[in-house]
């Protein structure tokens, strides 16, 4: 073989080798790249969760309300989040029951007075039910009076188990307190115990508090609310969920889960 035979059989074998080597380099940089974006993507996503969930606190400290629903980022990038209260979630734990003031008084001590309703709450909420009990025998219950106006008056037999009654609506401006004008009966309290709660306009129910005789301390509701957020891109399509728990009592996030 002729030494030009043997520098053509040379420079084929040489860019064949370099075909080789481009094409890795080239695959090696487009899986790079790939990878880069798959984890911007990814990052992305997380953040787009943890958006909805801070919207969703957002809308629990401003509304007093659970939040579930879409949030809308952008264009392409959105959160879907699901808010579950446990332990007096939602608009209860706005509410603030001071009756370390309470008395018995009123003609025959049928009256239970010196009762405050708190909203603690940057918006209005709304009591629509009452729970109430009596311990010490069975007793008629006439008259509940809030903030001037009567919210029931069916007279009704209450003893130690707690009955649920329906009552007149009564909203409470954000940051206001309401006067329990008096909890009267038909007949003399002296030596009963009673305990009364609220459901609010939202389904959630207060802690149940003592008003006779007097708390040393007020009755608040603490609890927690479970915000589930899916976090979403348009373009790449791709998610990233996140769980948070929020106590509605102190303000703070106590635990934040990825769970994919």
């Amino acid at each position: 073989m002729n030494k030009k035979g043997i520098v053509l059989i040379a420079i084929i074998f040489l860019i064949i080798f370099i075909a080789i080597a481009i094409f890795g380099v080239t695959t090696f940089i487009a899986q790079r790249l790939w990878g880069y974006n798959s984890e911007q993507t990814i990052e992305r996503c997380r953040s787009n969760a943890k958006a909805g969930v801070a919207y969703a606190i957002y809308q629990f400290r401003a509304n007093a309300t659970s939040y579930s629903g879409t949030v809308t980022i952008d264009s392409t990038n959105s959160a879907t989040v699901t808010t579950t209260g446990g332990g007096g979630g939602g608009a209860a734990a706005s509410l603030i029951i001071d009756a370390t003031g309470s008395v018995l008084g009123g003609g025959g001590n049928k009256d239970i007075t010196g009762v405050t309703l708190n909203n603690n709450s940057a918006s209005s909420i709304t009591l629509t039910q009452f729970t109430i009990s009596c311990a010490g025998g069975d007793k008629k219950l006439d008259q509940i009076n809030i903030n001037g106006s009567p919210v029931w008056t069916t007279d009704t037999t209450i003893g130690v188990t707690p009955v649920t009654l329906n009552m007149t609506d009564v909203s409470i401006p954000a940051g206001a307190t309401y006067n329990i004008n008096f909890v009267r009966w038909a007949n003399n309290m002296s030596g009963r115990t009673i305990t009364l709660s609220f459901i609010m306009s939202d389904s959630s129910p207060t802690n149940t508090c003592t008003i006779y005789p007097a708390p040393v301390s007020t009755c608040t509701t603490s609890g927690s609310l479970t915000i589930t957020s899916i976090g979403k891109t348009a373009d790449p399509k791709y998610y990233k969920t996140v769980v948070a728990t929020y106590n509605t009592s102190t303000g703070k996030v106590t635990a934040y889960t990825a769970t994919n």
